[in-house]
């Protein structure tokens, strides 16, 4: 990116006191917000610019607490909003990402997430919670007047959502995007980074979403991965089966109801190819394979 080109991002480099910018790079990652390297002539950045919504009190709530765990996470230098956009800048974090993970890695990877999640009272997060979250698509979808995909499979997922018994479940604040994009190696210490998915749900939700995101790439399933994670999960952290069964489920519905609630919104076009790749129909098979639910929680 040229520098020269966008006066707001200059103002923020010269408000910040950074005047020796070589140039920006934009990460591949980061959809919604925009992401970029910033490289100086002693030192670099990240800078990123938020463009969609995120949960500011979650983040910050959750971030507070990986500092006072010594959990390694990016340091926030300066933030800025300039004509309404939205700037911070960060440390940068020269590591990388890992496409498989080894057993050292998913040991070091669960014995960080379980101190990473803060337990909570939900009342003190009413509407800053998962299941407020999906509710709330749940609810469009029943007073929708028509529907552009089948009416009788809406309400089969929305039955089945409203079945899952969430009783006996802890309320914690988590991650909640705990992909490979978002975890950064360096010399055999894990960084977790972007923390915009943040909210409160449940250390079990935390789990299956970290699970299915590092195994289920739309075409097909490493079980053999998400055994190895759901093994060390249960042997560090004490989680019931039960629990992780109903948040497998949970989390599946979660993103079937979201899309068809965006898409009748109009929102989202599930005709895009790029949405089709991660359609909600593959979700749904997902949702739907009892073979590969059993060989995961026998």
């Amino acid at each position: 990116m040229n520098l020269e080109t966008d006066r707001d991002i200059q103002k923020f480099f010269e408000n910040t006191n950074i005047s020796n910018v070589i140039a920006l790079k934009r990460m591949k990652y980061g959809i919604t917000n925009k992401v970029y390297k910033v490289i100086t002539s002693d030192n670099n950045y990240l800078l990123k610019e938020y463009v969609g919504k995120y949960n500011k009190r979650c983040k910050k709530d959750l971030l507070d607490h990986c500092l006072k765990q010594n959990i390694n996470v990016p340091v926030e230098i300066t933030k800025q909003k300039i004509n309404n956009r939205l700037f911070y800048l960060y440390e940068f974090i020269d590591g990388y990402h890992k496409k498989k993970l080894k057993i050292n890695d998913i040991c070091l990877l669960v014995k960080t997430v379980s101190l990473l999640d803060k337990k909570v009272s939900i009342k003190d997060y009413q509407n800053d919670n998962i299941f407020a979250k999906v509710n709330y698509y749940v609810r469009y979808l029943k007073e929708i007047a028509t529907y552009k995909i089948n009416k009788k499979t809406i309400y089969e997922l929305i039955t089945k959502y409203e079945s899952l018994d969430f009783s006996n479940l802890n309320f914690y604040l988590v991650h909640g995007d705990l992909s490979s994009q978002n975890m950064l190696w360096k010399n055999h210490t894990l960084y977790l980074i972007d923390f915009d998915e943040a909210i409160v749900a449940t250390q079990e939700y935390e789990v299956i979403s970290s699970v299915i995101k590092l195994c289920f790439h739309y075409n097909d399933f490493d079980i053999q991965l998400a055994k190895e994670l759901l093994k060390e999960y249960e042997n560090q952290m004490n989680l019931s089966i039960q629990n992780l069964k109903c948040m497998w489920e949970f989390y599946i519905l979660k993103v079937i109801l979201e899309k068809i609630a965006l898409y009748q919104m109009g929102k989202i076009d599930l005709s895009d190819p790029r949405q089709k790749k991660d359609g909600w129909e593959k979700w749904y098979n997902l949702l739907n394979d009892l073979n590969l639910t059993q060989v995961l929680f026998e």
